[in-house]
């Protein structure tokens, strides 16, 4: 009995001090928030929104990086190399859907990283120019694009980005010849600054120009016209409705990040999502919340990428 005792006291003294390691709730520090696109665009705003009540909900601080770069690869490509403890996670958005069908992928994203919830929907794209443009209206663009083919210039982040998808659809819609620029850095300074044409941007990073006198939006890429922009037709009413470009924002986390830790995340943003404040800012945006689990978060991409190939492939034909 003695030896049992001592051999059970032993034990104890080994994992006691080990014990409160092991237990350590999830955060224990920092949260490293990828957003792989430049500072200003819609992903970085409503990101940056995101990352404060985030942070709230954790009671950590999370630290915004934007790792851009290839269409929002470069970042993805980040976190699905991360470790996978809940401490490094992505903001995905309409790119992470379209990449698939555009250029070899560095990652599987379907496999390499795992859905945690959609965040919000909504946030239409823009064809706007600056208000010091000659175009008041889309039909003066495109009058003027067949009169002067490859002349109208459209900014876009890169080929196989949403808004370089939604400008080459819409050219081919419209049947007229335009100049595609990438520019690293989004291309939305370009636009205002009249180094191109036009160009698709979506309403978070829309509204704020458009509110300073910087941009004219001449069409919504959507079935219905935006809370947010009403006075803008929409491509459905002027003929185009197959340039539809709706948006989202979700939260991804490496693959193999324990489901408790999931589970975390996913109440955080239900919680998040009841927050009036933020809400508020987000129908500020064009946008709705769109609290999902995990499975149905998933569910929504593989259609969306379905979509977007569809997409990408009668474009490409019709080349």
């Amino acid at each position: 009995m003695n030896r049992l005792l001592m051999l059970m006291l032993s034990i104890v003294a080994i994992v006691v001090p080990i014990s409160p390691v092991m237990g350590q709730q999830y955060p224990s520090k920092p949260i490293h928030l990828i957003i792989p696109f430049p500072p200003g665009l819609f992903s970085d705003v409503l990101g940056r929104l995101f990352a404060d009540q985030l942070s709230k909900q954790m009671g950590q601080a999370v630290v915004v990086e934007n790792r851009a770069g290839a269409s929002g690869n470069i970042g993805a490509s980040a976190v699905a190399k991360a470790a996978p403890d809940g401490y490094t996670l992505l903001l995905n958005s309409l790119n992470y859907v379209i990449n698939p069908a555009v250029m070899p992928m560095p990652f599987d994203s379907f496999k390499d990283l795992v859905p945690v919830a959609m965040i919000a929907e909504g946030a239409p794209a823009v064809l706007a120019v600056p208000t010091s443009s000659k175009y008041k209206t889309l039909q003066d663009l495109i009058d003027d694009a067949k009169a002067h083919p490859d002349e109208v210039s459209f900014y876009t982040p890169g080929p196989g980005s949403s808004t370089h998808l939604l400008a080459d659809l819409f050219a081919r819609e419209a049947k007229i010849k335009v100049l595609l620029v990438p520019f690293k850095d989004g291309g939305l300074a370009a636009l205002i600054g009249g180094q191109v044409s036009a160009g698709f941007t979506y309403t978070p990073s829309y509204l704020p120009q458009a509110e300073g006198g910087k941009l004219r939006g001449l069409v919504v890429a959507s079935a219905r016209r935006s809370p947010v922009a009403p006075s803008i037709p929409t491509t459905a009413e002027l003929g185009f409705s197959t340039v539809d470009g709706n948006s989202f924002i979700g939260l991804m986390a490496p693959a193999n990040t324990p489901t408790a830790v999931i589970e975390r995340l996913n109440a955080a943003i239900a919680a998040i999502l009841k927050d009036k404040g933020f809400v508020d800012r987000l129908a500020g945006m064009g946008m709705t919340p769109a609290q999902t689990t995990p499975e149905q978060f998933g569910r929504y991409m593989e259609q969306q990428v379905s979509k977007w190939a569809e997409v990408a492939r009668a474009t490409a034909e019709a080349k």
